[in-house]
């Protein structure tokens, strides 16, 4: 997977396609090979693969997890259900190779009309823009 992005990133780069375009793509070959990184090869580094597993390599751990409690407090009284209950905002924990991905996904689909092509080229634009075999 990370192969294919990788050479399609190249190619586009090679067309000068938009720089928002190759940012995203970036992020998320970025991600998918920090994901391969953590699978593959920590397993054996830190010695962390599960005991059952037949042999260390491939069944390494994610490490690279990011947690950020922003606040915790208590709930007020007057309020219903939750009353003088304690809470954490921002409780989520996530890694830094899937933030990555989710980056250059989202960054894909929110700037997409500013690389799209508004207009298709016309038949002469790719006939005279095309090898000859």
């Amino acid at each position: 997977m990370a192969n294919g992005i990788a050479y399609y990133l190249y190619f586009l780069a090679k067309r000068k396609t938009h720089k928002y375009l190759l940012i995203s793509l970036s992020l998320i070959l970025a991600g998918a090979l920090g994901n391969v990184i953590d699978s593959t090869f920590y397993g054996v580094i830190l010695d962390n693969a599960p005991g059952n597993a037949v042999f260390p390599w491939f069944h390494g751990q994610v490490i690279d997890m990011l947690y950020f409690p922003l606040y915790q407090g208590t709930f007020p009284e007057w309020l219903p259900f939750w009353g003088n209950q304690s809470f954490l905002f921002f409780r989520p924990v996530f890694n830094v190779a899937d933030a990555s991905i989710f980056v250059g996904v989202a960054f894909t689909l929110v700037l997409q009309k500013r690389y799209a092509l508004t207009d298709p080229p016309s038949h002469d634009e790719v006939v005279f823009k095309t090898k000859p075999l």
